[in-house]
């Protein structure tokens, strides 16, 4: 198995509910790493060109990009867990000949969530 990783940042706001009570309106500086996997190599040695893997990154977080995540993820909680499942959904969609193996998405320093498909 082998895996590569790129890495991207963007900036939106967000408003998480917890225990019924909602936050105010906040945004963050978000930091995401897709990892992907695949089974074998192309003709070249590569699983997926990091140039294009980060294309496609980037196309996957383009509707997130100074957004209110609320709205980008069709009013539901924006959590960390669903803007990291929002992006591996639509990252993994897209990629020709490897699949997502995890999406960490950073909200806040040390404040890390992960979604495996």
């Amino acid at each position: 198995m082998y895996e590569i990783a790129v890495n991207c940042t963007f900036n939106a706001t967000h408003a998480v509910t917890v225990g019924g009570v909602g936050e105010e309106l906040h945004d963050h500086d978000w930091y995401v790493v897709a990892t992907v996997a695949g089974e074998s190599l192309d003709e070249e040695g590569l699983l997926i060109d990091f140039l294009e893997l980060q294309r496609l990154l980037n196309a996957a977080v383009a509707p997130l990009r100074n957004a209110n995540l609320a709205e980008a993820l069709s009013g539901e909680n924006p959590s960390a867990e669903r803007v990291a499942r929002f992006i591996g959904a639509r990252l993994d969609a897209s990629l020709p000949s490897a699949a997502v193996s995890s999406i960490c998405v950073t909200e806040a320093p040390g404040c890390i969530a992960t979604w495996r498909p």
